[in-house]
């Protein structure tokens, strides 16, 4: 009896891709996906736009009061500290460079984080396009389509949504747009809600720290520019109103996102779920 032989790339362990800032992500969000990804035997690459090591924001991981009410815990300290001290983390891919592509990865995760240096990361053109060429794989209908390749994932939690939105479409041929529409115009996403965002805002104001939760500046919210570039409103999804574990997986495509670090462990462990699935889909085709 001859035996069946499975997709070549079905073999390997699962390869994902983490983009950081050069500084001022949040260190739960990068630390306990890597984390879950490490003990699922994932291999895990970091990339930062010119290869540098990127650093966490500090202030999160500080000791002191602040750190204690609003920072990383100290589980998640010992976890960002061994992650700093991995290979991986050590020798960061640069996405700027033009040989770079997302697509070898069988998911992308985007970390937030809230303090300005992410911008670098959330506004970065040259990843927007690498957004948008791995996109297309993300889709569900791929499942369906027959070859050895599966479906992608991404992953964005809080501030890392904001990336995806930033992300357009080519524009339509005569199109008077100034650019095409978000890679989340026909998505369901969630990301850091208002409440939450003005809560840690009003707190970090005892520390006097001005507009530090205020990534965009006192008139943008992360949950308001998300929204802008969705079809419809309800494809927001705000999630409850507590601190309470949630993620949002999309129906149309292997997306999953969540709002802030105290969805960290679900969140990874949802991204974990979606890798399997589309990687048995491609198995069961054969």
């Amino acid at each position: 009896m001859s035996s069946i032989q499975l997709p070549t790339n079905t073999l390997h362990p699962p390869k994902v891709i983490i983009i950081s800032a050069d500084a001022g992500q949040d260190p739960t969000e990068v630390a306990v996906p890597w984390k879950k990804f490490r003990d699922s035997g994932w291999e895990v690459t970091f990339a930062t736009e010119n290869g540098n090591v990127a650093r966490a924001d500090e202030r999160l991981l500080a000791n002191g009061f602040f750190a204690t009410f609003l920072g990383a815990s100290k589980e998640v300290g010992a976890v960002y500290r061994e992650m700093t001290d991995s290979e991986a983390h050590k020798n960061p891919l640069a996405w700027s460079k033009p040989e770079f592509s997302l697509v070898p990865y069988d998911a992308v995760l985007l970390p937030g984080g809230h303090d300005k240096p992410i911008r670098q990361y959330l506004d970065s053109e040259s990843l927007h396009l690498l957004l948008r060429e791995y996109w297309p794989l993300v889709k569900r209908s791929r499942d369906a389509i027959m070859g050895n390749e599966p479906s992608r994932v991404v992953g964005a939690i809080c501030h890392g949504v904001v990336a995806l939105s930033n992300a357009t479409y080519p524009l339509a041929p005569g199109s008077r747009d100034a650019k095409g529409p978000s890679l989340l115009h026909d998505v369901e996403t969630s990301t850091l809600p208002y409440w939450m965002e003005q809560a840690a805002w009003v707190a970090s104001q005892a520390w006097l720290l001005g507009g530090y939760y205020k990534t965009y500046g006192a008139r943008r919210s992360c949950a308001s520019d998300v929204s802008k570039v969705l079809d419809k409103k309800e494809q927001y999804k705000c999630g409850p109103l507590s601190q309470s574990p949630f993620v949002h997986v999309d129906p149309n495509y292997h997306y999953i996102s969540a709002r802030f670090p105290g969805d960290a462990w679900l969140f990874a462990e949802k991204m974990i779920e979606e890798v399997h699935q589309c990687r048995n889909n491609t198995i069961d085709r054969f």
